[in-house]
């Protein structure tokens, strides 16, 4: 595999499993205040909330589309979702080790013949 593939295949996960893991089900929390006193900083936090938890709050999103994401989530499932990514992370990382010392290794025994 060379360096394009693995990169697609990168692309491929973030765009697809990722994607939708972090912003479905990975819960985050958002900076609410911040003071100084004296010389230190105090942060206040809201309670962490995933992306898709936020958006019934947004008014930028439109009705259809806060419809769209919870028919979408009743299809996900977080488990296979992670399963998912477990996998296709081993395959880069196989590949990504296979790309960069392998040709290494072919050299190395190249110069002993």
């Amino acid at each position: 595999m060379d360096k394009e593939e693995i990169i697609e295949s990168m692309n491929d996960l973030h765009s697809n499993e990722w994607s939708l893991y972090n912003n479905f089900f990975r819960p985050s929390q958002k900076l609410i205040k911040k003071i100084k006193i004296n010389s230190k900083y105090v942060r206040k936090y809201d309670i962490p909330k995933t992306p898709f938890m936020r958006v019934p709050e947004s008014d930028y999103v439109s009705e259809k589309n806060k419809k769209i994401l919870k028919q979408k989530i009743k299809q996900l499932n977080p488990f296979e979702l992670k399963k998912r990514i477990e996998k296709q992370l081993k395959v880069i990382f196989k590949n990504i080790y296979e790309y960069k010392f392998i040709p290494k290794l072919l050299n190395k025994t190249k110069n002993k013949i």
